[in-house]
């Protein structure tokens, strides 16, 4: 594709935020708005084909009007099998701010429940955050660009909209649900080249996620790796992403405990691995009269959450002086060597929050 076509298309539609109304009739530039997204949505579909990013299976569709316009409106890519509408499963979805200053790319989910003879938007924070943590934690094996430089929450301005408490809070669950994003602000919006490329990154997770839960097989997750050249972006330097192998996600793991080690016998603790003995600890350190239990987690992401075992979180609730060490930004060289040891994050001492906690293995919103 010539010139930066995605760009100008994203610029029409966040221009239009400023002369946003709800009214449903005679709204003209909430008319033109639709008009914008239905060009823009074959323009994705048209990309979709000519990239061979499995077009035949994914589909595309906008919206950001239900009877109303809302001020927020959205284009997502979706398996129908997987995700048939845009309250549940997994999709990656175009999100316009609702004053116009960004537009993002978000891996999200549906946000909404069943609840007094409709959907309707869920009401409680901490599910949907902890529902964006489970599926990063689903993917925690996936080295991707967006885990690093994404934001860890998006910003879709909605407070100050004029519109109703649900649709507000529609707004608001979007930004709570994302897994991980892309944000291009109006005045620096991506070159086509640049927004191809981060769309295959994310759809490659939706693979990877969807692939997670193995509920539902669908036709996208037994035909992408066949269809496209997705499947073939995973190595160490290449931003698609990368399944890591059970060689790089033990190292990872030993270079976390190595720097935990580090720091503690540096505070005058003595330190025993004793993670093989599945105590529900990785280090055991001893000061004094003093026994401190360590847990420790290692990532190339973040750190926004970490996977959490049915013991580990039983020895957390049981033992008072325990203390979460998470060494998150691991860098694997192409060699599969290390070439960043990472940052350490201490929570010490660690005391558990319920509401962070997610029964899947465990996962364990940290943030």
């Amino acid at each position: 594709m010539a010139g930066d076509l995605f760009a100008k298309d994203f610029r029409a539609i966040l221009q239009l935020a400023q002369n946003f109304s709800k009214d449903g009739s005679d709204n003209s530039p909430m008319e033109k708005r639709e008009i914008n997204l239905k060009e823009l949505s074959n323009r994705l579909t048209s990309l979709l084909h000519d990239e061979k990013l499995d077009s035949s299976i994914l589909q595309v569709e906008h919206g950001g009007r239900q009877y109303n316009y809302s001020p927020v409106p959205w284009i997502r890519i979706f398996d129908p099998q997987h995700a048939p509408t845009a309250q549940n499963g997994f999709y990656v979805v175009l999100l316009f701010a609702a004053d116009g200053s960004s537009v993002y790319l978000s891996l999200n989910q549906g946000t909404s429940e069943f609840r007094s003879n409709a959907m309707r938007p869920i009401n409680d924070d901490d599910v949907l955050l902890n529902k964006a943590a489970a599926a990063r934690t689903a993917i925690n094996d996936w080295a991707s660009e967006v885990s690093l430089v994404g934001p860890d929450f998006i910003d879709l301005r909605g407070s100050g909209a004029a519109v109703g408490s649900e649709s507000r809070r529609r707004i608001r669950n979007y930004e709570l649900a994302n897994v991980y994003a892309y944000e291009y602000p109006v005045n620096s919006l991506p070159s086509d080249a640049r927004f191809k490329n981060d769309l295959e990154e994310l759809l490659v997770l939706l693979w990877a996620l969807e692939n997670a839960d193995l509920t539902v097989s669908t036709k996208f997750l037994k035909q992408l790796p066949i269809n496209t050249s997705l499947a073939s972006k995973k190595s160490t330097n290449t931003k698609q992403g990368r399944q890591l192998s059970e060689k790089v996600r033990k190292l990872i793991e030993v270079t976390a405990e190595d720097r935990a080690e580090e720091y503690y016998v540096s505070l005058g603790w003595s330190v025993e691995r004793v993670g093989a003995m599945r105590l529900g600890y990785d280090l055991r350190c001893k000061k004094d009269q003093q026994e401190l239990h360590i847990e420790v987690k290692g990532t190339t992401g973040k750190g926004q959450e970490v996977i959490l075992t049915p013991n580990e979180v039983k020895h957390c609730k049981e033992y008072d002086a325990m203390a979460l060490v998470i060494v998150s930004r691991i860098i694997v060289a192409e060699d599969e060597t290390i070439s960043d040891r990472g940052d350490l994050q201490i929570l010490d001492p660690w005391l558990i929050d319920e509401t962070h906690l997610t029964p899947s293995e465990y996962s364990y919103r940290v943030k």
